[in-house]
């Protein structure tokens, strides 16, 4: 389920609208928690998307909030993998495509070239797939 967020300022005038698809309330909830959901922004847990990255009155899914970000790196998934074939966002770098730990450093020292940003991952975060990568990006990068 889509969720959109106002962000006011301290007149309550809405300065910006985001869209996430995350879950921002406990599934026991009758309503989502404004601390809790600040404490999840803060702590980048919330994957935020502008609204200004969605056509009008035409929400696009997230794997097409960025198509450019995700060619260039499914591009390079190809690259490294030396892979000829089309690449699903969502398939897993070494369980789907058969990339070894030595190509996956490669990817991100390549990831981290063409990007300039370190990809240093908190514990229990994965980024294997296209899918996650993006996010990851988005999130963490400039």
């Amino acid at each position: 389920d889509e969720c959109i967020l106002f962000l006011k300022n301290e007149n309550y005038n809405i300065e910006k609208v985001y869209l996430t698809t995350d879950k921002i309330a406990a599934d026991t909830a009758i309503k989502v928690s404004r601390s809790i959901l600040i404490r999840k922004i803060n702590n980048e847990e919330v994957n935020l998307i502008p609204f200004t990255n969605f056509k009008e009155k035409n929400i696009v899914t997230e794997e097409k909030v960025n198509e450019q970000l995700v060619e260039e790196i499914k591009q390079i998934f190809k690259e490294v993998l030396n892979y000829n074939q089309e690449i699903n966002i969502y398939n897993h770098f070494i369980f789907d495509l058969g990339g070894s730990s030595l190509e996956y450093i490669t990817l991100l020292l390549k990831l981290k070239e063409k990007y300039e940003m370190d990809f240093n991952f908190i514990e229990g975060e994965r980024c294997y797939s296209i899918f996650e990568i993006v996010n990851y990006i988005l999130k963490r990068g400039k």
